[in-house]
């Protein structure tokens, strides 16, 4: 069984994924803040929820310095590869683990703790960008919406402190060939 799989039986499909990420973006949540309920938006907005969309156009500024092809590589060594996947079962113990701190079962878990586990049970269980949809949740019979932005949003004026301060300048280890994609923990 691929990890992917493993992922997906151990959370219904993603049903337990999706019902986290839209208890936090509502706020059900203890401790929720405004930046774990944008987080899982974001989440469910790639996955094709429909109110996530929504949710991130009012509460979202655009900010007009931020590049996303701005990203740093990360080349990881083989032999670290081939040890993880082997003290991990194949990455399985750390599934497990990510859905016990997914579900709030893991000691100390917070908000934030909890979408960034969802983030990567979605991510290598569905992959990243997908284009099928997690399941809807139980009780959901409002139609799809299309995955891209539609709303237009204002941008956001800098504060003048803001606007002394530098860019930061990324670091790119190993950039690789547009057409293959990055390692990332350990290629799975």
């Amino acid at each position: 069984m691929s990890l992917s799989q493993f992922i997906r039986e151990n959370t219904d499909d993603g049903r337990n994924i999706a019902r986290l990420l839209i208890d936090v973006m509502e706020g059900r949540l203890d401790a929720t803040k405004i930046s774990h309920r944008l987080s899982a938006a974001r989440l469910l907005t790639i996955y094709g929820h429909e109110d996530a969309d929504d949710f991130m156009a009012d509460n979202t500024p655009v900010n007009s310095r931020t590049d996303p092809d701005d990203r740093v590589w990360v080349i990881v060594d083989p032999d670290l590869t081939r040890l993880i996947r082997f003290k991990t079962d194949d990455g399985r113990a750390m599934c497990l683990f990510l859905i016990e701190v997914m579900e709030g079962k893991a000691e100390g878990a917070q908000v934030g703790h909890r979408v960034s586990a969802a983030r990567e049970l979605l991510n290598r269980g569905f992959g990243r960008y997908q284009s099928r949809p997690l399941p809807r949740p139980p009780g959901s019979t409002a139609p799809r919406r299309s995955t891209h932005k539609t709303h237009q949003r204002v941008a956001s004026t800098q504060t003048p402190s803001a606007a002394t301060v530098p860019a930061p300048q990324p670091v790119v280890l190993s950039e690789p060939d547009r057409e293959s994609r990055p390692l990332t923990y350990g290629g799975y």
